[in-house]
């Protein structure tokens, strides 16, 4: 069994990338499983490729996105499995105005926004500051500034846009706690497992922050109560409806005076072992590695090949038994 890890990146991705990558072949060379990297933001070699069995989609996003579609091409034309996001999920989680558009023709509450695509100035926005001004495509808490009146509106335009930005959302700053919900598929099983309440002490959660508090202000479950946290889970279901994303994600929520708001949804979310998913799961009681097999095991590929690996069939019997006890005992939240 040879696993293509899939990557592409940009910017602080790129670091992020390569722990999963080092967590995730930790993980499998328990079993004896060869990896092959596959960079999408390099030349892909046709032959290294063809050898892969099951491809695993940690992040989909190149510098130059026609490597992409070239990599998605092979995929569909040689029927080869993969865990990880489609086409169509891909681009919707990615652009955050057309995926809070959408949210919100489903009667699921989104901050009202602008979206700005040509470097302008502007004099007004339909709704009250602060605001926040982030990249529309962005990830990882990059490009996201706080704005207090249209001065500084106009001048994060600018510095976005010099730095390469293509599309600019302007949205309406909601108050209150931040929660990120995550989504797993494990083994076939679909499990909204628990939120992750992210405490700061700065109006947003930009790179600055997330960097300098990530490893310790966080609170899993959050401390909400019993009703807001079922509502996450109902917001995870309804919006995975519209968004329809694979195997994993996460939705970014914002809750003010025990009303929610969708801030995002996050397609590709980060796999590493430190990052929001795996904490998540790990509080939930799935460790690390029944994360990781879990995943792959949605594929029919990796299935039929765990029939004859020895450890990798024993490892997977015990995870579905402990699954099966976490979910009749917990009933997710």
């Amino acid at each position: 069994m040879i696993i293509g890890l899939v990557f592409g990146g940009k910017g602080i991705e790129i670091k992020n990338n390569l722990q999963t990558r080092k967590d995730i072949k930790r993980v499998l060379s328990r079993y004896k499983i060869k990896v092959i990297e596959v960079d999408l933001n390099s030349n892909l070699e046709s032959k290294e490729i063809n050898t892969i069995d099951l491809f695993f989609i940690l992040d989909s996003n190149p510098v130059d996105y026609k490597k992409r579609v070239v990599f998605f091409d092979y995929l569909i034309n040689s029927g080869k499995q993969f865990i990880g996001q489609s086409e169509k999920p891909f681009l919707l989680a990615r652009d955050k105005f057309r995926t809070n558009y959408l949210l919100s023709k489903k009667w699921i509450t989104t901050p009202r926004s602008k979206l700005i695509k040509v470097n302008t100035q502007i004099d007004s926005l339909p709704f009250k500051f602060p605001v926040v001004v982030k990249d529309n495509f962005g990830a990882s808490s990059e490009f996201v500034e706080f704005c207090r009146n249209i001065h500084e509106v106009n001048k994060c335009l600018n510095s976005f846009f010099d730095k390469g930005v293509k599309s600019i959302l302007i949205e309406e700053y909601i108050s209150g706690i931040e929660v990120t919900c995550p989504y797993v598929m494990l083994f076939g099983r679909e499990l909204f497992i628990l939120p992750v309440q992210i405490i700061y002490d700065t109006p947003i959660f930009d790179f600055i922050t997330k960097n300098k508090t990530f490893r310790n202000k966080l609170q899993i479950p959050p401390n909400i109560s019993p009703t807001i946290l079922r509502n996450l889970k109902d917001l995870c279901e309804k919006a995975n409806r519209v968004i329809n994303c694979r195997y994993f994600f996460r939705l970014d929520i914002k809750i003010e005076h025990n009303k929610c708001y969708v801030l995002e949804i996050n397609g590709e979310p980060i796999l590493a072992k430190n990052d929001y998913v795996a904490r998540s799961a790990n509080k939930f009681g799935v460790s690390y590695s029944e994360l990781i097999i879990g995943l792959l095991a949605n594929s029919s590929k990796f299935k039929n090949y765990a029939l004859i690996n020895k450890k990798l069939r024993h490892f997977m019997i015990r995870c579905n038994k402990h699954l099966d006890n976490l979910m009749n005992s917990v009933r997710s939240y």
